[in-house]
């Protein structure tokens, strides 16, 4: 009981933090899912602005707050400390899909790309999708299963001691510092239609990653 619990733990932290960065991608590019980053619920201003806001300052906060090495070991006295990186992954992915699902349209245009301009169009969605990509090379040079938990969740099920890789500079890390943010912020800035609430959401992101 005590290895499968883990194991499910861990498979489900894992596929949190994926599918949420999956879903996450659509939501800015706006193609099938139910409501994007443009297209979702519109209410007044003023309370899409303080909504959104609390979306993302939540995110930042806790985000934070679980990476700190003071959480951690507060946290670890009433959670197995195997699993401190799949709960870390699975609060992320939660929060993430509750940002999109809470997410108040602010659909108004600050910049647009002229129809008449299809090719500069064609070359943002393009930059976009290269972001993306950088961020799934990234992902897997430095293994996701190790990144979002999984890896130490199976060798805990298992109770065998879990040794982390070592950070070796290779493949896109040997030109970038962190390829997973840089790709991030390539994709999340590249849309030929710049509404407010993107903006608003792309800019806290900046700020939040840097």
């Amino acid at each position: 009981m005590r290895r499968l619990h883990f194991l499910l733990f861990g498979l489900a932290g894992y596929l949190a933090s994926l599918l949420s960065m999956v879903y996450f991608g659509l939501f800015l590019a706006n193609p099938g899912v139910p409501r994007s980053v443009d297209s979702g619920p519109a209410g007044p201003p003023g309370r899409a602005l303080a909504v959104d806001l609390a979306l993302l300052l939540a995110f930042a906060l806790v985000h934070s707050l679980l990476a700190r090495q003071a959480v951690k070991a507060r946290l670890v006295r009433h959670f197995p400390a195997e699993l401190e990186r799949s709960l870390y992954s699975l609060v992320a992915g939660l929060q993430m899909g509750l940002l999109c699902w809470g997410w108040q349209a602010l659909p108004r245009p600050v910049w647009e790309v002229p129809a008449e301009w299809a090719a500069l169009d064609l070359g943002l969605w393009a930059l976009q999708g290269a972001g993306w990509v950088v961020v799934v090379i990234a992902l897997a040079t430095i293994g996701s299963t190790h990144l979002f938990g999984l890896q130490q969740a199976w060798c805990a099920a298992r109770r065998v001691p879990y040794v982390a890789p070592p950070f070796a500079s290779r493949g896109l890390y040997r030109r970038v510092r962190h390829p997973v943010y840089t790709g991030s912020l390539i994709a999340i800035w590249s849309t030929p239609t710049m509404s407010q609430g993107r903006l608003l959401l792309v800019g806290v992101l900046t700020v939040y990653l840097f």
